[in-house]
């Protein structure tokens, strides 16, 4: 029963590291998009978990340039930064920084001029009834 349980609970994480993974990873997608825009009207997903690798990520930089584009940063750009700081992150948070710099380099490198914002916002459909009185007019 106690092997039935930590796999359960080893589900449970995953599934919530992930969430977190996701939702941070849109998150960044859509400050590159905005960064790449003249948009004046940002709206940004929603986060339930992991603030405070943005604001991590917002002080290392984002990426860093190499005279190609953007690059990710590195892990030692990263462990010099909590090296400075005294932050201390665990080894998913790492990746999940370093991902997040792969993340928004991709999105800043990219050349689609016809691209859509990453997050749309919180999808409301109308009712039914007021779209036919619409059409009604």
């Amino acid at each position: 029963a106690n092997l039935l349980s930590s796999r359960a609970f080893r589900r449970e994480c995953e599934k919530f590291f992930k969430k977190v993974s996701d939702e941070l990873a849109l998150y960044v997608r859509q400050l590159a998009y905005y960064a790449k825009t003249e948009i004046s009207e940002r709206e940004f997903p929603p986060l339930t978990q992991g603030r405070h690798l943005l604001y991590a990520l917002d002080e290392l930089g984002y990426c860093k340039n190499s005279g190609f584009g953007a690059v990710a940063l590195d892990f030692n750009d990263i462990k010099n930064y909590t090296e400075l700081t005294g932050d201390k992150f665990n080894w998913w948070e790492i990746s999940v920084l370093r991902n997040l710099s792969r993340i928004y380099a991709a999105e800043i490198n990219s050349d689609d001029k016809q691209a859509y914002a990453p997050y749309q916002g919180e999808f409301n459909p109308k009712s039914f009834s007021s779209i036919k009185a619409k059409f009604a007019k």
